[in-house]
């Protein structure tokens, strides 16, 4: 977890690390490892220090969520750990060591999988036997006795043997006819050699990719909004297609302007020269008309200009909400 400030202090919010991992101050971003994560200060002196001003929306959880996140915490040894939640394929509970328990939504069309950790095309929850709504069914059982054998030992005895001595007769060396041997062919049949057939061949697997997309509600500017994005293992999002812009029109486009979002494209290395933040061909365009306006910095894209989904250059300064985008690979 990680606190993102801007210069209104009033505004800062903090925000988990996704996947099990943890923040490393140094890189500014979430990593693998906790040995590399280096908390200056204790969570505690910030929530003292910042209640007012920093914190999370708790909301209150059943008991069957608090009891999957206490079987969760037991059986690992990360904090906080993301698990499945209990009845509902498309959130998914954070979990730490001090009894919090968060709630969090997937994006549509994605449900959480507790075996990638993450949220993904193909839901799967590990089930908690104890935490089941299911009342367990008393049996009464009988303890186990062996069942009495009773036999009957009879005497050993050899059975007799009858046999009847037959006359001693000499074989003869006249064999009858039927059995005088015949001159055999020499000529052997022909066979056909047989051929194996080769080993079928496969084409190698080539892993499935696709991004889902993140809407970040709580508003920052151009620079801080990427850095959340990228702390997370992802980008701001980029628009490089039709296909792109269409998606992201139907889920996220609106004419209010508070919802005009920062998406990851500027021209603050060369004014006029607009770049993706992933170094994509920045090809595709869909400005609202006398965009991009080229006024004094005015170099960060928005989506969401006056009309659904159209594009204008803005104050990079200014603070938005933000759209993250996250590669998901199917192993």
């Amino acid at each position: 977890m990680f606190v993102v400030c801007p210069l209104n202090t009033a505004s800062a919010v903090t925000v988990p690390c996704v996947n099990g991992t943890y923040f490393n101050q140094a890189d500014a971003k979430c990593v693998n490892d906790p040995d590399t994560s280096d908390c200056p200060i204790e969570w505690e002196e910030i929530e003292r220090e910042l209640d007012a001003a920093v914190g999370e929306m708790r909301e209150s959880v059943s008991p069957q969520c608090e009891c999957v996140c206490k079987a969760s915490i037991a059986s690992s040894s990360s904090d906080p750990v993301y698990v499945s939640h209990p009845t509902a394929d498309n959130k998914f509970l954070i979990c730490t060591r001090d009894g919090r328990v968060y709630k969090r939504s997937c994006p549509s069309e994605l449900s959480w999988n507790d075996d990638a950790r993450s949220c993904h095309t193909v839901a799967h929850r590990k089930p908690v036997p104890r935490c089941s709504k299911a009342a367990p069914i008393a049996t009464t059982q009988s303890p186990w006795r062996p069942l009495p054998v009773t036999t009957t030992a009879q005497p050993w005895r050899p059975l007799p043997v009858t046999t009847t001595a037959q006359p001693w007769r000499p074989i003869p060396t006249t064999l009858p006819p039927t059995m005088v041997p015949t001159t055999q062919s020499t000529t052997r049949p022909t066979t056909t050699p047989t051929t194996t057939a080769p080993a079928p061949t496969y084409p190698a697997y080539v892993p499935y990719c696709q991004y889902f997309y993140e809407y970040h509600p709580e508003k920052m500017n151009w620079l801080s909004a990427r850095r959340v994005c990228e702390a997370n293992q992802g980008t701001l999002v980029t628009i490089p297609n039709e296909g792109t812009q269409q998606l992201l029109r139907d889920r996220y486009g609106s004419t209010s302007k508070s919802k005009r979002v920062w998406v990851g494209a500027s021209d603050r290395s060369r004014e006029g020269t607009w770049q993706w933040v992933t170094g994509e061909r920045f090809g595709f365009t869909n400005w609202y008309r006398n965009q991009p306006s080229s006024k004094r910095n005015e170099d960060c894209l928005s989506f969401n200009y006056y009309y659904e989904g159209m594009w204008s250059d803005e104050d990079c300064s200014d603070i938005k909400p933000f759209i993250c985008q996250h590669l998901v690979c199917s192993k």
